[in-house]
Formats: structure tokens, C-alpha cells, sequence
């Protein structure tokens, strides 16, 4: 295990808090499209936001070693 593990990443609540949405609810979606790899449109559209606001909200996604 490392950083993250088992919750989540840093800046998550922040990000959920601006888009309105609960920490639990934001992690599900990026899990279900993609992670790391995020599908931005399809995230935020199921978040109900636009793609910009997901973009402006998220951290960045942890650096692969």
C-alpha cells in the first residue's frame, strides 16, 4: 500500500465541496470512469456538472512510478 490507499487521494473533499457533491459520490464516479485515466465528460456527467467545473475541481492524479 502507499498514499491513498484505502481512501481518498488528497484534495477530494475540497473538489467535492465545489462541485457540490459528497466525497463518497465523486470517488465512485472516478473509480467507475477511468481513475487516473478519467473520462472527464462522462464523469461529469454523471456528477451532474459541467466537464470544466471536474477539470477546475480535481487534483491532479497521483504520479505513476
Amino acid at each position: 500500500g502507499g498514499p491513498g490507499r484505502g481512501g481518498p487521494p488528497p484534495g477530494f473533499a475540497e473538489a467535492a465541496k465545489k462541485l457540490g457533491v459528497t466525497e463518497q459520490a465523486l470517488m465512485t464516479i472516478v473509480r467507475e470512469y477511468g481513475g487516473p485515466r478519467l473520462n472527464f465528460a462522462a464523469a461529469a456527467k454523471a456528477l451532474g456538472v459541467t466537464e470544466a467545473a471536474l477539470r477546475a475541481a480535481l487534483p491532479p492524479p497521483p504520479r505513476q512510478q
